[in-house]
């Protein structure tokens, strides 16, 4: 009897099926956009393509969806202005309610075409997208 007899000696054979996978993607996403001129706290009317005198309030109000037009909540938002052709400014960050909403009051301090953009950057589950839209002060 040799030193190896003591061990037995196991024999494993493994079976192998054919692979199967899936693909995961990130979630395409769109944000709707629309400028309300203010008084005080109040909307008063759309303002996508109005004039109004520089000191007006234009809050843009901006919603985050999934291609079903679901609401995508908690997600940040960054809001941009440019002023005629100039470079487009971040005038701040909110995040997303519950209803895929978020809001940013600007006041217009120039006279020149105002466009205003909206843009969320993306993250694991969700692609990025941005949308604009303008308005005119005199």
């Amino acid at each position: 009897m040799s030193e190896f007899d003591r061990f037995p000696l196991l024999y494993e054979s493994y079976a192998k099926s054919s692979e199967q996978y899936v693909t995961a993607a990130k979630v395409v996403t769109k944000l709707l956009i629309v400028l309300w001129k203010m008084d005080g706290t109040t909307e008063t009317e759309r303002a996508e393509g109005k004039t109004y005198p520089v000191g007006s309030v234009i809050r843009v109000r901006t919603q985050l969806q999934d291609p079903a037009g679901k609401a995508i909540p908690n997600k940040t938002i960054d809001f941009y202005h440019r002023l005629n052709t100039g470079t487009a400014v971040k005038i701040g960050s909110k995040t997303t309610d519950a209803s895929g909403l978020c809001t940013m009051d600007f006041t217009i301090a120039a006279a020149g075409k105002q466009t205003f953009y909206t843009s969320f950057a993306g993250d694991a589950g969700y692609e990025g997208c941005e949308e604009g839209s303008l308005s005119f002060a005199y």
